[in-house]
């Protein structure tokens, strides 16, 4: 085993078992042995991050039909908020448009019932909350250009504050 090594500042051999170099007194201890409170908070810091990372599960791919589905999903969601969006309220600038949640049919892929409600004022400054659903069929083929083609899109149902609209 090696009975000498070199000083890091000034270069001249020193005992491996030295601290300190006996010409310059410089630490002559490894990063890790000099700093070991330091050491310690590394770890504590990136333990979690590593056993997160072992535990986690991995990111399914999504095949190119789940991707369209997705898709599709979203273009449903978007063409139902810009028809919503369009609705002539008493007082629009006070509306708050909540998030909408999107239903896919089970026994249909292609019929979506996107649904949310209207926060906004009536006619006396009351805030007054408005639901409304719509359900969307896509008609077109499953490639994302003609999922993103409103003309592909047709309207079911439509009901606004409890009255169907369409």
């Amino acid at each position: 085993m090696n009975t000498i090594k070199k000083c890091p500042k000034c270069q001249k051999e020193v005992d491996a078992k030295a601290t300190k170099c006996p010409y310059c007194q410089s630490d002559t201890r490894s990063w890790v042995r000099q700093h070991p409170i330091g050491v310690f908070l590394l770890f504590l810091i990136f333990l979690p991050i590593v056993i997160s990372q072992i535990n986690a599960e991995p990111t399914p791919v999504q095949t190119p039909a789940q991707q369209i589905h997705e898709v599709k999903f979203q273009s449903a969601r978007i063409l139902a908020k810009s028809h919503i969006e369009k609705i002539p309220l008493t007082s629009p600038s006070t509306a708050k448009y909540n998030p909408p949640t999107t239903k896919v049919d089970p026994t249909d892929p292609n019929l979506f019932e996107v649904s949310s409600y209207i926060d906004s004022q009536n006619g006396f400054g009351a805030m007054v909350r408005t639901y409304w659903s719509m359900k969307l069929k896509f008609k077109g083929e499953d490639t994302q250009e003609s999922v993103e083609t409103d003309a592909n899109w047709e309207i079911v149902e439509f009901t606004f504050d409890g009255e169907k609209i369409k």
